[in-house]
This record gives C-alpha cells, sequence and structure tokens, in this order.
C-alpha cells in the first residue's frame, strides 16, 4: 500500500529537505504541503478548494511541525481532538528537544514524536522508521479494509 502524506511546515528550507527525502519512499506520497496548521486544518476538514478530494485526497498520514506561528503543531492537534479522524496517523516532526514538547504531543494524540533529522543519512533513517510504523498501524490496517 501506498499511504498519502500531508506535510505542515513553515520554514521552505527544512520543506524541501523532508518533501525531498520522501520522494525516496515508494510507500510514502507527499500528496500536498501547507505552511500553518490553520492551513491543514482546512484541508483535513475539506474546505474551499480541498473540497475537491480528487484533487485534493485526504491522507493516511500527517506530519506537522511543532513551532509555527500563529495557529502551530500543537493547536492542529487540539483541533484534531475536537474533529477526529479516526484513520489519519499523526506525527509530530519538530525541532525542539523539550521533554514537555514531547509530553504535550503524546498527551494530544499524535502517533509519533520525532525530532528534525540533521543529517541525511538520519532522514533516509527516519523515512524508514515511519514506512515500518505506518506498516503496523492499526489505523493503517482500517485505511487498507476500507480501500478494499
Amino acid at each position: 500500500m501506498t499511504w498519502n502524506v500531508l506535510i505542515v511546515e513553515d520554514c521552505d528550507k527544512d520543506m524541501t529537505l523532508i518533501v525531498r527525502a520522501f520522494r525516496t519512499s515508494d510507500k510514502l506520497r507527499v500528496i500536498h504541503t501547507v505552511d500553518s496548521g490553520d492551513e491543514a486544518a482546512r484541508y483535513l476538514d475539506g474546505q474551499g478548494l480541498y473540497a475537491d478530494r480528487t484533487t485534493y485526497p485526504f491522507p493516511h498520514l500527517l506530519i506537522t511541525d511543532l513551532k509555527m506561528p500563529g495557529f502551530d503543531g500543537l493547536d492542529l492537534l487540539e483541533w484534531l481532538k475536537e474533529h477526529p479522524q479516526p484513520q489519519l496517523t499523526v506525527m509530530m516532526l519538530t525541532g525542539s528537544t523539550l521533554q514537555h514538547h514531547e509530553d504535550a504531543t503524546e498527551k494530544l494524540g499524535a502517533d509519533a514524536f520525532f525530532n528534525k533529522p540533521n543529517t541525511q543519512e538520519k532522514m533516509m533513517n527516519l523515512i524508514e522508521t515511519i514506512e515500518h510504523l505506518m506498516a503496523v498501524s492499526p489505523k493503517a490496517a482500517l485505511q487498507t479494509k476500507s480501500a478494499n
């Protein structure tokens, strides 16, 4: 199975590196990128132009940054608690190494928390880890059943 990925990242340089790394995977396909939590919420909710699910398919996996201006990654996780998406796997990818950020991410229901890799090798290892997590995820199993 190939999983559709929505990436939320406000730093252009980081976005470029993340998207480039995901392109090496034959299992993870970036379907769209946005630069804020509120834009991600509009995408997930199918608002405006995102209502066209042929052009903007619903993702299987959401990768979000933590620190963004305004509606940040934690705000997005809070929004997801109010707008549950049972088949959406959510992973935080952040430069923060603070334990309270990881704790808050877990408390708000994210499926995983990762620090942004600082080398290409570490980024490729992260992609492999994400592929593995998606393959064993109960949410991914739900996606497989709904696709049949």
